[in-house]
């Protein structure tokens, strides 16, 4: 089955830096809350955290370390047939 990627990518003004990845994880019943790796089957956002010294474990703490810091996410694939 052909899986269409559910999110768009995220591009705050005055971008620098883009972090491409995947795509998102699947936690058995849905994707986890919209932004890059929310299933909880992921580090990205524990590690952003650590490595730029701000609270990141929610969507607007995220999208405020990615405008502060100038970066953009989005990810490789638009759809995927998981194997």
């Amino acid at each position: 089955m052909v899986e269409q990627h559910p999110f768009g990518h995220y591009l705050p003004a005055g971008a620098k830096t883009l972090i491409m990845g995947s795509f998102p994880c699947f936690n058995g019943e849905d994707y986890g809350p919209w932004f890059y790796c929310g299933s909880g089957k992921n580090f990205f956002w524990p590690l952003m955290s650590a490595v730029f010294d701000l609270p990141a474990s929610t969507r607007e703490q995220q999208q405020a370390l990615c405008d502060q810091h100038g970066l953009a996410l989005t990810d490789i694939a638009g759809q995927v047939i998981r194997t």
